[in-house]
């Protein structure tokens, strides 16, 4: 019984780690597409109003 708490408690830990890392990492790539996308968009817009 007890083998299998400290297997389940280790199991969660590294389940707990993997989606923060996880969640992390598709942020960081969520936000880096955010920025092109608003880059593009403001690059659009200034060519737009060029007298």
């Amino acid at each position: 019984m007890e083998l299998t708490v400290k297997i389940s408690k280790r199991t969660l830990w590294l389940l707990t780690v993997a989606a923060v890392f996880l969640a992390l990492w598709y942020g960081r790539g969520t936000i880096y597409g955010v920025g092109q996308e608003a880059a593009a968009t403001d690059a659009a817009l200034d060519a737009e109003h060029v007298d």
